[in-house]
Formats: structure tokens, sequence, C-alpha cells
């Protein structure tokens, strides 16, 4: 009896660092499969309508999959068109599992741009660099 105390004493830090290091390893395995998605989905929808939106792909566990993207809401059929890949997507990969999917739609930041200066106008203060010296070296 005290042979198997003093194994299961001994064995229990050991089986705790091979559990931790399986836990590692399926959280690894999971980013792995998001950013792998993620990679998937942003170049199908470039392969569609160009640079349109850049998703952001998470998985849930076991209970599916999460999409972020951010997208023009001033064009609807800009919109439409993304959300139609992303489940065309999706359900290509997962068949009927892709109905536990959730996608979330933000707004896309507009960009603005700089105003141009006038031809004779300068931009702002120039600044004059001059070629580097060597320190201590004479003139």
């Amino acid at each position: 009896m005290t042979t198997l105390i003093v194994l299961s004493t001994a064995a229990a830090p050991l089986l705790a660092i091979v559990g931790l290091f399986r836990l590692v390893g399926g959280i690894r395995g999971r980013r792995r499969r998001a950013i792998a998605r993620q990679i998937a989905l942003t170049d199908e929808i470039h392969r569609e309508l160009g640079a349109a939106a850049a998703p952001f792909v998470h998985q849930r566990g076991r209970s599916g999959w999460l999409v972020r993207v951010a997208v023009p809401l001033d064009s609807p059929p800009t919109v439409a068109a993304i959300v139609g890949i992303i489940q065309a997507f999706f359900t290509a990969r997962d068949g009927a599992a892709a109905t536990a999917l959730e996608i979330v739609l933000t707004p896309r930041v507009a960009r603005l741009r700089p105003a141009t200066p006038d031809a004779g106008r300068p931009l702002g203060r120039s600044i004059t660099l001059s070629a580097p010296r060597m320190v201590g070296a004479s003139r």
C-alpha cells in the first residue's frame, strides 16, 4: 500500500506536465486551423471581389466559427457578396456544420485622403539633412 502511495505521489507532477503539454498543443492546433481558414477565406474574397474585405476568423471550441469582417455599409451589394462568399466558403469546408457559423459585420472606417498641396506652395516645414560625419574625424 505504501508503494502505491509513493508511486502515485511521484507520478502526479509528471501527469500534470503531460496534461499541460496536451492542452497547449490543442490550443496551438486550434489557432493554426483558424489562421489557415482566415488566409483561405481572405484569398477567396480577394479572388472574387478584389481587396474588398479582410476577415478575422476564430474557432469557438466545438461550437463553430466566428468571422468578423469590416465592410462598406454604404454598399449593400458588396456586403451581400461578402456574406455570400463567407457562407459558401464555410459550407464547402464544413457541409452541414456551417450552421454553427456566426458572421459579425462592422462598418469599415472611410480613409481620409490627405489634401494635395498647390503646386507653388510648400506643404509645411522642410528639413535639410547633411551627410553623416564620423565622430572625431578632422576636416
